[in-house]
């Protein structure tokens, strides 16, 4: 998805195969689905919030839109699992539309 196509208020949701997760309530990106092992050394590293497959993200705008400071690399916000979380510019090549 390209982000000039985005809209406030547009549902979203992950490409086929992927899966939204949030990190310590902060940010969002997209992970794969996988059936491999992690190395046993990343154990620890683990994101706090995973999305079961059909949960959409609602987008709310940009920093200045919503008012708020946010992180320094990410302008654009999204509303998931009843959090407001900045979103990784580099996911958003993983990251669809709903078509109503």
């Amino acid at each position: 998805m390209k982000v000039k196509d985005l809209e406030v208020g547009m549902l979203l949701k992950p490409v086929p195969n992927r899966y939204f997760n949030s990190q310590n309530d902060e940010w969002l990106w997209v992970s794969a689905i996988t059936k491999h092992h992690r190395p046993s050394h990343w154990s620890n590293i683990r994101p706090i919030a995973k999305a079961s497959v059909g949960e959409y993200a609602l987008y709310l705008g940009t920093k200045k839109d919503l008012g708020i400071k946010g992180v320094a690399w990410s302008d654009r916000y999204v509303l998931f699992q009843d959090k407001v979380l900045a979103v990784d510019p580099y996911v958003w090549r993983n990251i669809d539309p709903v078509e109503e």
